[in-house]
């Protein structure tokens, strides 16, 4: 099992989804949300756009999960594993340089295609 997070594109579109269902006033999701009066007029008036702060806030405002949990495919990790052992030279500075590089792909995501 991993966290995979969820696209900013579907959690904007829940938040906006949330907000047009919203009967409350401005005063109350800014204090709920713990955001700026202004940030929750105009989230509810024009829907939430592209502000990661005001997303995580609003997100946590409506219970909306920023990430879920998927099983790892095994064959995926067998696959992933055997090919660490055939790159790694077996020394502690390559092993090093190995688990930076695998690090530094983490900001990076992968949507799928769809045909």
């Amino acid at each position: 099992m991993r966290k995979v997070q969820i696209s900013k594109e579907q959690l904007i579109n829940e938040i906006n989804e949330r907000l047009r269902k919203w009967n409350g006033d401005y005063k109350a999701l800014a204090d709920g949300a713990h955001i700026n009066y202004h940030a929750a007029r105009r989230a509810i008036m024009h829907g939430l756009k592209n502000n990661t702060k005001l997303l995580s806030n609003l997100c946590t405002f409506f219970g909306i999960e920023m990430e879920r949990v998927e099983e790892v495919q095994n064959d995926t990790f067998e696959t992933l594993t055997s090919i660490l052992r055939e790159t790694w030279d077996g020394t502690e500075p390559h092993a090093e340089l190995l688990q930076s590089l695998i690090k530094s792909t983490k900001p990076f995501k992968v949507q799928e295609r769809v045909n």
